[in-house]
């Protein structure tokens, strides 16, 4: 089976840190072993070590009450997100489309 190196390297670098450490070497091919194990070397990670969490808030914190004080615009208590889907006929919808 031939690989493209540049491909897998552009793979591997649009995975998060614990997608990439998710990736069980040993299912590898020689070469795919070789680029991943450059990746890691350049994000200096470490297979088995617990990456950090992000800096993403939790699905609970999202919807959590924030204090308004001089930190938070007036206006955050009453902001909304807003949402819109389109689905074309002949299309196959997306799976958050099906949801709504």
């Amino acid at each position: 089976m031939q690989i493209d190196p540049e491909q897998l390297r552009e793979q591997y670098d649009s995975f998060s840190d614990e997608a990439l450490l998710q990736i069980h070497r040993a299912d590898l091919i020689e070469d795919a072993s070789r680029i991943y194990d450059e990746e890691l070397a350049r994000r200096q990670l470490v297979p088995g070590k617990i990456v950090e969490k992000s800096s993403q808030p939790d699905a609970a914190e999202v919807g959590a009450e924030l204090p308004l004080d001089e930190d938070h615009p007036a206006w955050l208590a009453e902001a909304a997100e807003v949402f819109s889907i389109v689905d074309l006929p002949g299309g196959v919808p997306a799976p958050e489309a099906e949801k709504v």
